[in-house]
Formats: C-alpha cells, sequence, structure tokens
C-alpha cells in the first residue's frame, strides 16, 4: 500500500484533536504505516517505529511529527517505550503465535485508556506469510469484550489472497 492509501485506511481510527499523542508501530517494516500515522497526528506528536530489521525512516515528518526508530523484536516486548496513547500495529501480530500474551503485556505500556489500530488479513487460513491468522470475527478471543470495544473501521481487498483485509479499533471500554 501507498501513503496515501493508509492514511484513508486507518484515518477514522485517530481521534482529531491539537493535544500531541505518543504512538508505538509495532513492526513497523519500511514505515508505510508509520509514516501514514504521522500525517494524521498533530505536530510534535511522537511515535516510536519499532521493528526487528534496520529501517531508514525519517526522524520527522512535515507537519511536525518525531519519529524514533527502536531496532527490537516485538516478540519479546523489550520496547523500552511506555505512556502511549496508541499502538499501531500493522501485518505484525499474526507473526506471534502468543498473541494473547503479547496483547495483555502491550496493555501495560499505555498512559490510560488503551487503543490499538489492527491492521490483518480477513483470513483464518495460516501460510508462510500469515502464520498465526487473525481474522476479524476471533479478535474478541484477544481483545475480551467486557473490556474493549472493537470496530472495523475499514476494510480492501488484498492483493496476495483471496480475503480481505480490515483495519480494526479497539478501544478499552469506559466503565
Amino acid at each position: 500500500m501507498e501513503i496515501a492509501e493508509c492514511v484513508y485506511f486507518i484515518k477514522k481510527a485517530i481521534s482529531i484533536s491539537e493535544k500531541t499523542q505518543t504512538w508505538a508501530d509495532l513492526g513497523c517494516g519500511s514505515g508505510v504505516f508509520t509514516l501514514s500515522l504521522a500525517r494524521l497526528l498533530p505536530a510534535g506528536s511522537i511515535i516510536y517505529a519499532i521493528d526487528k530489521v534496520s529501517q531508514q525512516i525519517p526522524d520527522q515528518t512535515h507537519n511536525g511529527v518525531h519519529i524514533y526508530f527502536i531496532k527490537s523484536d516485538i516478540a519479546y516486548l523489550d520496547l523500552n517505550v511506555s505512556n502511549l496513547d496508541g499502538i499501531i500495529m500493522a501485518n505484525a501480530l499474526h507473526y506471534m503465535e502468543n498473541q494473547y500474551e503479547v496483547v495483555c503485556r502491550l496493555g501495560k505500556l499505555f498512559k490510560e485508556k488503551k487503543q490499538f489500530i489492527l491492521i490483518e488479513y480477513d483470513t483464518s487460513i495460516s501460510n508462510q506469510w500469515v502464520p498465526y491468522p487473525i481474522p476479524f470475527s476471533n479478535l474478541n478471543k484477544l481483545f475480551p469484550a467486557d473490556k474493549y470495544d472493537i470496530n472495523k473501521i475499514a476494510e480492501r481487498k488484498s492483493i496476495y489472497e483471496q480475503n480481505n483485509m480490515y483495519c480494526a479499533l479497539i478501544t478499552t471500554k469506559n466503565n
């Protein structure tokens, strides 16, 4: 996906605000979703772009969002970040066998309210590129309904598979 497509795909998940925010893009890869998120956040916001492979991602965007790349394997969660407003994971969680454990540990990285943006393939069939698939219908196994609201905010045809890709916004309930 190109940056403009990614912006369109995730923009309904981002709260429009003048208040700066701190996010982490886990499994950021080349940074296409990092840069897309940066276009949607207010100036002065921070994004930690985290991947186990070194990446060349600009450290600041045209609108004044600061990006800090951290080389780390998100499966081990030695991320050294905290007080997050949000976490975005685009095609990253499906590489982890222990997804529920990972989600629980990620919950400790937030300031207060948890806000995940998850981009995944809507399939239950594993393959070498999606070893542990997360169909949208199974998100409630990772994010229990008594604690989280799960909303599909976008969907599009995958160029690699016959199934769609989805973008889900997952937030803690206001209890």
